[in-house]
């Protein structure tokens, strides 16, 4: 919790490649901190702030520059999220069987 009372939810580059995979990309698409070809990349600037930007043929597309290592990867797993939404490549969970007041009820005894 902050200091304001709202928990810090922010993102690393560490964080964002678990994500990337858990969306269903591989981990070749991603790269934090060094550049490659064919692939997506965040890391910091000589500035303080932090680039995203896909690399091809040696040119940086889609460049954005945020001030945060988090602003930066959120912005990266949105738009790869997005992508691998309007594939169909993930989507709305199915619900799990039995009604809702099977899967929240308290044991007779009140253990957890």
């Amino acid at each position: 919790m902050t200091a304001a009372g709202v928990m810090n939810l922010g993102i690393t580059g560490e964080n964002l490649l678990w994500a990337v995979q858990r969306i269903g990309l591989g981990n070749d698409l991603v790269f934090v901190g060094d550049d490659a070809e064919q692939a997506f990349t965040v890391r910091p600037t000589a500035k303080g702030k932090w680039e995203v930007f896909y690399q091809e043929r040696g040119q940086k597309e889609d460049h954005n520059v945020f001030a945060t290592e988090s602003a930066a990867c959120y912005y990266l797993l949105g738009e790869l999220t997005y992508s691998q939404l309007r594939r169909d490549q993930i989507g709305i969970l199915r619900e799990p069987s039995g009604s809702a007041e099977q899967r929240f009820a308290v044991p007779s005894d009140g253990a957890p």
